[in-house]
């Protein structure tokens, strides 16, 4: 998995082990075989036999497979469906999910859950919600003693503040971890932190120190995406390098394995980065956009994508961007969602003037 030029071949190898536990009839040996696929294959390109291996390790219904390999199972499952934009109700998943993770008593899959219940609140634009359950999360992951909690915590919180413009309690706490020896992913999140305020010069800035390219594993699309949002909004002559990368995926929702946390479809990124350039293709990724953000039930998604596009159509279609801002105030009606409502509002008032 670690050695990109060999990576395929160790999929088909796995791949290759759950043909021969079928051939022995082993229900045991083939959870562990689905499970394997699943570990090997954790790269975009693989999602389809990902959620192939998790559909059928969650359907074998037999005493011999063990309850920890099914339990993991519905997790992949849950991560799986919401990376490819198939499931509808995540939060209802969710809960089932962590129902039965208590029923079992099982702390590994039920610390990976409550991350997933983090998710789920920020789907709901329930953002304190948000906070809580990440708090949770992270306080259970550093009880198993797994590495990555603080890390996890801070790119939860990332999107949260960002949508409660508290981004300012976070960026301090960021520079502070930013090292040497401060993983790209950290350093990127910093800038990340300066766009979302803002301060395109300090964003700038961060972003240089964040390596352009990483290794093709389980974080490398969310890094992707994540660059691709700083650099469209510093205007980084990677605009168009990240287009190219991106397109390939761009009918994928960015779900960081481990963690949950989730930044959306592919379409959104694509979006910006053709706004920073000409636009022509921009307000078609963003309806692409909406759509896939809707149906996945995540409202901040929902509106960050139908926000882009209003402001996209200001000039080109003011009747449509009207009628973009209205899906947007049905949107995020009852939740936490101010600084988009804020913002929407913005465009809207730059419509009036217009006319």
């Amino acid at each position: 998995y670690y050695d990109e030029a060999r990576r395929a071949e160790g999929i088909e190898q796995t791949r290759a082990g759950v043909a021969m536990a079928e051939r022995l009839g082993s229900p045991a040996l083939l959870a562990q075989s689905l499970n394997a696929v699943i570990v090997a294959g954790k790269i975009p390109d693989a999602l389809s036999i990902q959620l192939d291996a998790a559909r059928r390790l969650v359907a074998l219904d037999d005493d011999e497979v063990p309850a920890d390999m099914r339990a993991a199972g519905h997790a992949h499952l849950l991560r799986l469906s919401l990376h490819a934009g198939a499931i509808d109700n995540f939060a209802a998943e969710v809960a089932d999910a962590v129902e039965a993770a208590e029923q079992r008593r099982d702390p590994t899959i039920r610390t990976l859950l409550a991350w997933a219940e983090a998710t789920a609140a920020f789907f709901a634009g329930d953002l304190n919600g948000t906070e809580k359950r990440a708090l949770d999360a992270a306080a259970r992951h550093q009880r198993t003693g797994a590495w990555g909690s603080i890390e996890a915590l801070g790119i939860h919180l990332e999107l949260c503040y960002r949508e409660l413009g508290r981004l300012a309690e976070i960026d301090d706490t960021l520079r502070s971890m930013i090292g040497e020896m401060a993983p790209p992913a950290m350093r990127l999140l910093s800038a990340m932190v300066a766009v979302g305020q803002g301060r395109i010069e300090v964003a700038r800035e961060r972003f240089a120190l964040a390596p352009p390219i990483v290794p093709l594993d389980y974080a490398w699309l969310t890094y992707t995406v994540n660059r691709a949002y700083v650099a469209a909004a510093i205007d980084d002559p990677e605009i168009d390098d990240l287009y190219a990368r991106l397109a390939p995926y761009r009918s994928h929702v960015v779900v960081l394995d481990g963690s949950f946390a989730c930044y959306g479809a592919v379409e959104y990124y694509l979006g910006l980065l053709a706004q920073a350039r000409d636009g022509t293709l921009a307000a078609e990724h963003f309806a692409l956009a909406n759509s896939v953000h809707d149906r996945i039930g995540a409202r901040p998604w929902a509106a960050r994508s139908r926000l882009a596009l209003s402001r996209v159509l200001t000039r080109a279609d003011p009747d449509r961007a009207t009628a973009v801002l209205d899906e947007i105030d049905r949107v995020v009606a009852g939740t936490e969602l101010d600084v988009i409502r804020v913002a929407a509002e913005q465009v809207r008032e730059q419509l009036s003037g217009a006319r």
